[in-house]
């Protein structure tokens, strides 16, 4: 199992619980960072889901409990009740 990993900032919704649980099955020698704050040149931070560190990769992960159907771009993200990202 993998070593999950998780600071003081708890699991917003119900999917980053079962996502974290469905990585703590990748392998034992792989590290799961959960929740994890990153400060901007500007004062600004931005919370990532999940980092993940295997062998020789390293994986940024941003979970979403969306339903429905998804369509988006580069840049953003829409459902049928209008723009999510």
């Amino acid at each position: 199992m993998a070593e999950l990993m998780q600071g003081t900032l708890s699991f917003v919704t119900d999917g980053e619980q079962k996502v974290a649980e469905y990585l703590r099955q990748l392998p034992p020698n792989w590290i799961v960072i959960c929740n994890k704050l990153l400060p901007t040149s500007n004062g600004r931070s931005f919370e990532i889901d999940f980092i993940v560190i295997g062998n020789n990769w390293i994986f940024l992960l941003d979970e979403k409990s969306w339903k429905g159907a998804i369509r988006g771009g580069e840049e953003y993200w829409f459902t049928i009740a209008g723009v999510i990202l």
